[in-house]
């Protein structure tokens, strides 16, 4: 039996390796290609380089979380923001999301820090909410993107 679970999880690292652009702590074993396709969000190749993200499962109440950070030029945020469809607003709002992601992940403390946001809106039976922020002081941009299921 334990050669088995051995061979078992052997095999899933081999089908399904941790991408080295996850977070720590996060849910292994699954791709940032994967967890975009799972909150319906396509990130330009001019973002894949400094992508940074993590996903979560809460198996007792089916809920998913997937937190995505990135820095781009503003004509990539731009694409960004086009190929999903997203409209920022021309004010700027704190994004509290930003400053409440756990320490590790290395981003911004400051909870007042003023963000663009980008609202998001979904017509699904399902709760899904999505919230991205983007610092466009600096250059090159820093996304920051929080979707959450169930």
């Amino acid at each position: 039996m334990g050669l088995v679970a051995l061979l078992a999880v052997s095999l899933a690292y081999v089908l399904y390796p941790d991408d080295p652009r996850a977070y720590p702590g996060s849910d292994g074993g699954e791709s940032l290609d994967r967890n975009l396709a799972r909150a319906h969000m396509v990130l330009p190749a001019c973002g894949q380089p400094s992508a940074r993200y993590a996903a979560h499962w809460d198996g007792l109440f089916p809920s998913y979380l997937f937190q995505l950070r990135f820095t781009a030029s503003p004509g990539c945020v731009d694409e960004f923001l086009q190929v999903n469809h997203y409209t920022a607003l021309p004010e700027q709002g704190v994004a509290f999301f930003v400053s409440r992601a756990p320490a590790e992940y290395g981003w911004p403390s400051d909870q007042w820090k003023k963000y663009t946001i980008v609202p998001v809106a979904f017509e699904t039976t399902s709760p899904i909410a999505v919230l991205i922020a983007i610092d466009s002081s600096i250059d090159p941009s820093d996304v920051f993107v929080k979707f959450s299921s169930g």
